[in-house]
């Protein structure tokens, strides 16, 4: 197993106002709270100790925190993100991230790295260039 923590944040009720392309509706923000739980115990019984973050409100999408932060096996990486809307998720993360970590980058202007963007295979890393992540480094 290459990971032994997780860190996740647990849905705040703005979530419904979430970005989104899919003409899905709203969310439905009780059985977010119920999938998040779940979760979090298939994460505890996969053997990782969970560090669950409170929800927050000023961020409809910073429950899914793996977009502005990218961790690997060796450093982690605080991402730049593209949409605007969640360009201060990243605000705390260096601190978190300290308790798990001794290498932390950060992306910087002009490059935005949306994390959700990247893959990880073995030690190579593939990156989708799209709306929220470019080329710029």
């Amino acid at each position: 197993m290459i990971f032994k923590n997780a860190v996740v944040r647990k849905p705040c009720p703005e979530m419904v106002n979430g970005i989104t392309k899919a003409d899905l509706g709203k969310p439905d923000y009780k059985k977010a709270l119920e999938q998040h739980n779940k979760y979090v115990s298939i994460l505890e019984a996969c053997g990782l100790s969970v560090k669950v973050l409170d929800a927050d409100n000023s961020f409809p999408d910073s429950t899914f925190i793996e977009d502005v932060t990218l961790c690997t096996s060796r450093c982690a990486v605080i991402t730049n993100p593209g949409a605007l809307s969640r360009k201060d998720e990243i605000t705390g993360m260096r601190e978190i991230l300290a308790e798990f970590y001794n290498g932390i980058e950060e992306i910087t202007s002009p490059g935005t790295l949306d994390a959700g963007d990247v893959m990880m295979a073995g030690n190579h890393f593939y990156i989708g260039i799209s709306e929220r992540t470019n080329h710029s480094r």
